[in-house]
C-alpha cells in the first residue's frame, strides 16, 4: 500500500489531474465490482507518466494485468520457495533518502540460474521489492536506476525471454520511472545479445541503457550509488533490505485493495481483474468475496447461524474466540482480513456525490457516499442542492441506521454538520482520526 501523499504538495494542474483520474477510474472499478483506487495508489501512477492521465491510466490497467499473470495476490514471501528467490541477494534496492536522488535497483548477474525454475517466482520477488521502495514518495517523484552487475556472470545466468519480461515490465507495466541502466562488465557474447534484444525495445529506453566496466563507473554514477565491492560507497546490506520489506509486508503495506484480484474481467473494454469466486458451504459463488492466504477463521464452538447485510449467513464466534483469532493474526492479518470484504455492491450508485457543486464538499475523491444509504439534510430555502453531506447510515446490532458514519467536516462544511446532528437527533460524537 502506498504511502499517504499530502495535496498541498502538488500544483493546481497536478490536483487536478488527480480529480480526473480518480473520477475517471473509479467509475469503470465500481461499475465493475472492483474497489476503488487510493488517492496515494493514484499519484503512483501519476507521477509514473508525469501527470498525463491517459498514459497514467493505461499504464494502471496494464498493471493490473501484470499482477494477475504473476499471481502477486497469492503471493507467500515468508514461503519458500519466494523466500529462498528473496533472500539469494539476486536484487536489492538503496532507498535513497536524499531530495532528487533516484532510488537504485542491485542486480547480481552471477546468482541467476534461469533455467532451473519458473520466471514467476523470480519476477514476483522484483514486484514485491519494488512495491517498498515505491511507497515513498521521493522515490516516485526521483524514479530508479537500473544496474546491472555481470561480473563473473556466464552465458548460464542469462536467458533472453526473462530479460524481456523484466523490461517490458519496467518498461511500460510497473509505476516507475526508469532513468538509467548501466550494465557493468558485459562480456562480448552479451553485448551481441543485447543487439537483438534493442530491437524489441523502444527508442527511449535504448537511449537509457549505458555499457561501464569497473574501472570507470564512476563516469557514470554517484560514489554513493556504487557497490563497496565496485569502488564505489554504497555498502549493500540486503539483510537489513530485507528485514524492511518483511516488516513492511507484515504491517499490511502490501494489501493495496484494487491489487488483491485474480481473474479476467472488463473495464471500459479492457481486460483487468476481477474478484476471485470462492464458494463456501455457506455462500453462494456470485455472492462470495475474495479470500486472501493465510487467513484462517476458527470455527464457531456454538451452532448458532447470524445473517450478514446481504442476506448470507455466517458463522458466530464467541468473544474468546474473537479475541485468539486476533492475537493469531495479529493487526496485518486483520488489516488483510478486512480489507477480503466486499467493498461495494454493484448495484449501488453514488450520483449525488459526483454532482459538480458537491465536490468541494467531499474531503478525497476516492472516498464515496453512497446514495442509497446517505443521510439528507434538510435543503436550506428550498435548494436541493444543499441537502447533500458526505456521511452514511450504517446499520446497529439491533436495528437499521443505528450509527452515522461521516467525514470530519470541512470548514465549508461545519453549518451542514451541526444541522445533521440537530436534525437526526444524534446525542454522542466520537471522532476516530487524528
Amino acid at each position: 500500500m502506498a504511502e499517504q501523499h499530502s495535496k498541498n504538495d502538488l500544483n493546481e494542474d497536478e490536483q487536478k489531474a488527480l480529480q480526473n483520474f480518480l473520477e475517471s477510474l473509479n467509475t469503470d472499478m465500481l461499475k465493475s465490482g472492483l474497489p476503488p483506487v487510493s488517492t496515494a495508489m493514484a499519484l503512483k501512477f501519476l507521477m509514473a507518466r508525469k501527470f498525463d492521465v491517459t498514459r497514467a491510466s493505461k499504464l494502471f490497467k496494464r498493471h493490473l494485468e501484470v499482477r494477475v499473470k504473476y499471481k502477486m495476490a497469492e503471493m507467500k514471501p515468508l514461503d519458500e520457495p519466494l523466500s529462498k528467490e528473496l533472500l539469494s541477494e539476486k536484487l536489492t534496492i538503496l532507498d535513497r533518502v536524499e531530495a532528487n536522488k533516484p532510488a537504485v535497483i542491485l542486480v547480481n548477474g552471477k546468482y541467476y540460474k534461469p533455467e532451473e525454475k519458473d520466471h514467476l517466482f523470480l519476477i514476483q520477488s522484483l514486484i514485491f521489492q519494488l512495491d517498498e521502495a515505491l511507497r515513498d514518495s521521493s522515490t516516485q517523484r526521483n524514479g530508479l536506476i537500473l544496474i546491472y552487475n555481470m561480473t563473473d556472470s556466464g552465458r548460464e545466468n542469462f536467458n533472453y525471454k526473462l530479460s524481456i519480461e523484466i523490461l517490458n515490465l519496467l518498461k511500460d507495466a510497473y509505476p516507475a520511472r526508469l532513468k538509467k541502466i548501466l550494465i557493468i562488465s558485459a562480456p562480448l557474447w552479451f553485448k551481441i545479445s543485447f543487439k537483438v534484444i534493442s530491437t524489441f525495445l523502444n527508442e527511449k529506453i535504448r537511449d537509457r541503457v549505458e555499457f561501464a566496466d569497473v574501472g570507470d563507473i564512476q563516469q557514470h554514477l554517484e560514489q554513493e550509488c556504487i557497490p563497496k565491492n565496485l569502488g564505489g560507497m554504497w555498502d549493500v546490506n540486503h539483510s537489513l533490505w530485507m528485514s524492511r520489506c518483511m516488516d513492511s509486508y507484515a504491517e499490511g503495506n502490501c494489501d493495496e485493495p484494487c491489487f488483491q484480484l485474480t481473474a479476467p474481467v472488463l473495464i471500459s473494454g479492457r481486460k483487468t481483474i476481477d474478484i476471485p469466486k470462492q464458494p463456501t458451504s455457506h455462500q453462494p459463488t456470485s455472492q462470495q468475496p475474495k479470500k486472501l492466504p493465510d487467513i484462517n477463521v476458527p470455527p464457531a464452538e456454538s451452532s448458532r447461524i447470524s445473517t450478514s447485510r446481504n442476506g448470507a449467513p455466517v458463522d458466530g464466534m464467541t468473544v474468546q474466540q474473537l479475541l485468539a483469532h486476533m492475537k493469531k493474526q495479529g493487526s496485518g492479518g486483520i488489516k488483510r482480513e478486512f480489507e477480503s470484504l466486499a467493498k461495494y455492491d454493484r448495484k449501488a450508485s453514488y450520483d449525488v456525490f459526483k454532482s459538480p457543486y458537491n465536490r468541494p464538499k467531499n474531503r478525497y475523491i476516492d472516498v464515496i457516499c453512497l446514495d442509497q444509504s446517505r443521510v439528507n439534510i434538510p435543503p436550506v430555502s428550498g435548494d436541493e442542492s444543499t441537502d447533500y453531506i458526505h456521511a452514511n447510515f450504517v446499520d446497529g446490532y439491533h436495528g437499521k441506521n443505528t450509527y452515522i458514519g461521516a467525514q470530519g467536516p470541512l470548514p465549508a462544511t461545519f453549518r451542514d454538520f451541526w444541522r445533521m446532528i440537530w436534525t437526526t437527533g444524534t446525542v454522542v460524537i466520537v471522532m476516530l482520526t487524528k
